[in-house]
């Protein structure tokens, strides 16, 4: 029979090779326009343009480009490059690269993007380097509950439309693909807090990722265990890596 330390070691392995270093590649992020136009290739819908008054020239022009496919909306956007990309720590095999598109109105990018953005130093953009890409539920989307579930998961099941976002940056490209082995390859224990045993520790960080992926913030998670933040993170990176 199976013990519990034997189902949460496959657990972790499944993890491991599941979401094994999520999206790792070069990417480009930048401010610009960006228009909704069905048939037309993502590279021709959005027009790069930096922030800031003293850029009023480049903005006018990029805008005025953008006008003739349809209404320009301003934004950021995060090109994830497929040359070198790795998507569950397997070599990416989409068609091209991948674009993520937020419109800085949205809580998405207000409460998403843009504080992975500060928080990983991609800044000031435009900005082009090695990321780890991780995706979170849309906070506007969240805030509807279950009517906000509007997309499937790969099983069929009703989920929020995620966000991309940049987990963390890299120095090189060597560092990114260090970073997805070590991810491949996590470590099968996992430290716990004064005042709990692993095994329900284990449980219990199942259940925090399950109140992650639902929306509730990591000081929401924090409070509700008991335990600080830092904690938190650190266990969920630990027991479901990027």
């Amino acid at each position: 029979m199976s013990t519990a330390q034997d189902y949460w070691k496959e657990f972790e392995e499944t993890s491991a090779k599941e979401s094994g270093g999520g999206i790792v590649a070069k990417a480009r992020i930048e401010t610009g326009y960006k228009v909704y136009a069905a048939g037309v290739a993502q590279e021709d819908t959005f027009f790069a343009a930096p922030a800031g008054d003293k850029y009023e020239k480049a903005q006018n022009i990029a805008k005025s480009a953008a006008r003739k496919l349809g209404d320009p909306k301003w934004g950021i956007q995060i090109r994830v490059y497929l040359k070198g990309a790795t998507s569950r720590g397997q070599p990416a095999t989409w068609k091209g690269d991948r674009f993520f598109n937020v419109g800085d109105w949205t809580p998405a990018c207000k409460e998403v993007v843009v504080p992975s953005l500060h928080a990983n130093s991609c800044i000031p953009l435009p900005w082009e380097g090695w990321v780890r890409i991780g995706f979170k539920p849309d906070p506007h989307f969240v805030t509807l509950g279950d009517a906000g579930k509007t997309k499937k998961d790969q099983d069929g099941n009703l989920k929020f439309p995620q966000i991309a976002y940049v987990v963390e940056s890299f120095a090189s490209q060597a560092e990114a693909m260090a970073g997805v082995s070590a991810a491949g390859s996590a470590d099968s224990t996992l430290d716990f807090p004064d005042g709990w045993d692993e095994e329900t520790w284990r449980t219990a960080v199942v259940a925090m990722a399950e109140m992650k992926d639902s929306g509730t913030s990591l000081p929401e998670i924090a409070a509700a265990y008991g335990v600080p933040v830092p904690i938190v993170v650190k266990a969920l990176s630990e027991l479901v890596p990027f």
